[in-house]
């Protein structure tokens, strides 16, 4: 069983219409909503491909008695609510996200002790997405060294501050370009020596996203992990 973590869920909201003007009024020809966040998402591929999966994570008590009815879930009603993302797809795509309602005082811990209790039957655990307001940035870090005493691999796909608590977990690290640029402190001219830095540092696998065209290089992760140039 994967274990899916998210520390911010999302109620997200699709506006689709023909054009997009700014200061204008606009008919929206078509709404959608679902449940979502980074992990909620990647709980839901995992469902749907058949791999058993449990979504875990912090929200309010409608949302996580709404994933419930979708989806294997646990999610301890910790946030004052949940936010939401809005996308409006017309010409082109433009994403307003809202950063997320603040968590109650201990919800790391409470967190913490609930995957306490599931780490055991767990395969591996992937950590995704950004933190509520409150939730202490090193909270990932934390589940990624409380999966390591038990022999549970970890993917850990982060941002900022919690990215940086992160490295030297051992965890696997996935950041993208620019995540990766901002940890280093520098611009990724030569993303293979970035990666190879990195990777050095944290003494774990590392894997740099890229968007957009392919760009060959030897390696997109080391201490282990490798994959031929595309």
């Amino acid at each position: 069983m994967i274990i899916t973590v998210t520390l911010n869920p999302a109620i997200d909201v699709t506006y689709r219409l023909p054009r997009l003007r700014v200061g204008e009024v606009h008919r929206v020809a078509e709404v959608t909503s679902r449940l979502g966040g980074k992990g909620v998402n990647v709980a839901r591929v995992l469902d749907q491909l058949g791999e058993p999966t449990h979504a875990v994570g912090l929200a309010d008590h409608d949302f996580g008695e709404a994933l419930a009815r979708e989806l294997p879930s646990t999610f301890l009603p910790e946030l004052e609510e949940v936010r939401r993302t809005l996308v409006v797809v017309a010409e082109s795509t433009t994403s307003l996200w809202e950063p997320g309602r603040q968590a109650a005082a201990g919800a790391d811990l409470r967190l913490l002790d609930l995957l306490a209790d599931r780490i055991p039957a767990a395969t591996a655990i992937v950590v995704s997405g950004s933190l509520a307001p409150g939730v202490p940035t090193d909270l990932p870090a934390r589940i990624a060294r409380l999966a390591a005493t038990a022999g549970v691999p970890v993917l850990l796909d982060l941002d900022d501050d919690a990215l940086a608590a992160a490295v030297g977990t051992g965890a696997v690290l996935t950041p993208n370009e620019d995540e990766a640029a901002r940890l280093l402190g520098r611009p990724l001219d030569d993303p293979a020596a970035a990666v190879t830095a990195l990777a050095t540092r944290h003494g774990g696998p590392v894997v740099l996203i890229i968007y957009g065209a392919l760009r060959p290089f030897d390696r997109c992760a080391f201490s282990g992990w490798s994959t031929p140039s595309p």
